[in-house]
């Protein structure tokens, strides 16, 4: 139960940090196809606008067809368009892919352990083959 968590955790995780760095470099953008939201002084949609970004990120990392609303397409476009978004996105592909694998490695360590393939039969191994044996 606390490897599910931890691994749920792991995964979405790097979604929501990079989900606040696509709003934030988009934001610093001087464009009209981007409406700058760091202006407003209300927290509420402050939030509301990081969800949207958690969840445009969230697309990005699980495949996900993106939504075509003004936002979305907004934020693909400002991505598209200026090669530091587009250095963030190949940096978000990247951390997620070693924390997919990381994963994968520990759940598969775990499986292997429970079957019983694990450390004991390659203890017997290497006695055998007589390599411990100095």
């Amino acid at each position: 139960m606390l490897l599910l968590l931890f691994s749920l955790v792991a995964l979405i995780l790097p979604d929501a940090v990079f989900s606040f760095l696509y709003l934030s470099f988009a934001e610093t953008i001087d464009s009209n196809d981007f409406v700058n939201h760091a202006n407003n002084n209300d927290v509420s949609k402050m939030f509301f606008y990081y969800i949207k970004s958690f969840y445009y990120s969230f697309c990005l990392h699980f495949a996900v067809p993106i939504p075509t609303t003004e936002f979305y397409s907004n934020m693909q476009h400002a991505v598209m368009s200026y090669p530091h978004l587009k250095v963030l996105q190949f940096l978000h592909y990247t951390q997620n892919k070693l924390v997919e694998l990381t994963l994968f490695a520990v759940i598969a360590g775990h499986v292997s352990n429970a079957l019983g393939l694990g450390t004991k039969n390659s203890k017997e191994n290497i006695n055998k083959t007589g390599e411990n044996s100095l």
